[in-house]
């Protein structure tokens, strides 16, 4: 019985054609394409070979992703793997496998592969060294001005701009994530901005931007405006080391 297989390519680039080569060389594999391309640019060397195909506008969107896994369910009795090589691809697959019951790794384990925190945290778990966390001397325009530390366990960087004498930034490092609680007092008029909740500090004009880590937080305060400054703490995230 052949394994019935999707693999979702959003668009017929030399790389993902490489992919397809070598499945649709797979006797053993009945395919379908989950693409955001039209069923009419399928190249020529596949028809026949990809026998099912669902147009999606974002593989990025896991809704998305279900909905297509649903459809070739519906038709094919089951599917037995849903691939993707992107790396930006593997955590909405994986929610995906997980809704549709499809064998492979799953939302869980691939959010330990893609979020460095908690990637770290696991290592930390299985006793494994890990480097502390940091932030970077500098980020677009903005450079390390000085770091301190508490005897909490917190650490400040205060960056600041050579262009603008005036402008402060101040990220901060907890070993403590805030309750729910604590950041609705902290933050009473809150704003979700990718990966940050942002709102003006409760008694002061000053925004701040709070997002949660694997052990700890990163609150990022200072004189951008709310969408500045969570793309600034979005940024610092993303380069935690």
């Amino acid at each position: 019985m052949p394994a019935n297989v999707l693999f979702v390519a959003p668009y017929y680039g030399a790389n993902i054609l490489q992919c397809l080569d070598a499945l649709a060389s797979m006797s053993d594999v009945r395919l379908g394409i989950i693409t955001h391309e039209s069923e009419a640019n399928l190249p020529e060397r596949y028809r026949g070979r990809v026998v099912g195909h669902y147009q999606v506008r974002d593989c990025l969107d896991a809704e998305q992703l279900t909905a297509a896994g649903k459809a070739f369910q519906a038709g094919w009795g089951r599917v037995d793997r849903l691939i993707g090589f992107l790396e930006q691809m593997q955590i909405p697959l994986a929610v995906a496998r997980d809704r549709l019951g499809i064998p492979g790794m799953g939302e869980a384990v691939a959010r330990n592969f893609r979020e460095k925190n908690r990637m770290k945290a696991r290592l930390r778990e299985a006793g494994l060294p890990v480097a502390k966390q940091t932030l970077p001397s500098g980020i677009d325009d903005w450079r390390l001005a000085r770091r301190t530390s508490s005897g909490t366990g917190s650490t400040a960087y205060v960056y600041g701009r050579p262009s603008d004498a005036a402008a402060r930034l101040v990220a901060t490092l907890t070993a403590v994530p805030l309750t729910s609680e604590a950041l609705a007092v902290a933050l009473p008029d809150q704003h979700t901005i990718g990966p940050a909740t942002c709102g003006v500090l409760a008694g002061a004009t000053a925004s701040a931007c709070y997002v949660p880590l694997s052990g700890g937080s990163l609150m990022v305060t200072g004189t951008p405006d709310l969408d500045a400054l969570a793309a600034l703490a979005g940024r610092l995230y993303d380069g935690l080391r």
